[in-house]
This record gives structure tokens, sequence and C-alpha cells, in this order.
């Protein structure tokens, strides 16, 4: 497994296979990916030291990353 779709299959592991073949053939698909993955990356490593002016930044985080997992679910659904 390269690096760049660990998040997404992770929580869609049924995609992995079609995660792959998107990342590499759909440049839209690989910059919704990458962006997914860094906010994932952001929110994990600042929830072991949360501090309180830190958690509407950390809501946020949470919140695009939800839209991003979405829009990426909806391709994987209709290829």
């Amino acid at each position: 497994m390269t690096i760049g779709h660990d998040h997404l299959v992770k929580e869609l592991p049924e995609f992995e296979s079609k995660i792959c073949e998107l990342k590499e053939c759909d440049p839209a698909f690989a910059k919704l990916l990458n962006d997914y993955n860094k906010l994932e990356s952001q929110i994990a490593s600042i929830r072991g030291g949360l501090h309180p002016q830190l958690d509407s930044l950390l809501v946020e985080w949470k919140k695009r990353s939800l839209t991003l997992k979405d829009r990426m679910y909806i391709v994987l659904k209709n290829t």
C-alpha cells in the first residue's frame, strides 16, 4: 500500500482496489485523497494534546475531512 490512501482504506476497506486505481488515473480524486490524508494527519497529531484553543480548529478540520470523504465515497460508488 502506498502512502496517500492509508486513512481512506482504513475507513472504506471494501474500496481499496478502486482507491488505488483512482489515485493513479484520476487527478481530481487524487487531490481529494491528498487533502483528506493531510487533514486526517493534522487531526491525529493534535488529538492527543488537545488544548481548548484548538477545539474549534479540530471541529473545522473534522467537518472538512468528512466532506472530502463523502465526495470520494460518491466517486467510488459510481465507478
